[in-house]
């Protein structure tokens, strides 16, 4: 890591802990989904349980929810979310249930992902 990089990335925590976020434990079956790059060059959907949200404000002053996953690194863009009914879900920081995009299937979620890359 460079210094640039170093710098970076203390902002980026301080920026963070700057911040009061409330963190509220997820219910089982919450999942983050990204692609991944199989052996033979095609593309699957990759799963990540959500283990807890930080639920913050923007800059805008609206309240927004970021999932937590055991790695708690940076969320790869784009990316979709998975509730513990099955359904697939755009959506970002924001959570306003009236703007989220809902994907049928695996197949629509993967063809989503791909298409936003």
């Amino acid at each position: 890591m460079n210094e640039r990089d170093e710098y970076i990335t203390r902002e980026r925590r301080y920026e963070r802990a700057k911040r009061m976020d409330v963190i509220i434990p997820a219910q089982s079956g919450w999942y983050v989904v990204t692609t991944e790059k199989r052996e033979d060059g095609t593309k699957a959907l990759y799963h990540e349980p959500i283990i807890a949200w930080s639920i913050f404000e923007d800059k805008e002053g609206k309240h927004c929810a970021r999932p937590i996953r055991p790695t708690d690194e940076e969320l790869a863009d784009p990316y979709l979310l998975k509730s513990p009914d099955g359904k697939y879900m755009s959506g970002n920081y924001s959570f306003i249930i009236n703007s989220l995009t809902i994907y049928k299937d695996d197949a629509e979620a993967l063809q989503s992902l791909i298409e936003m890359q």
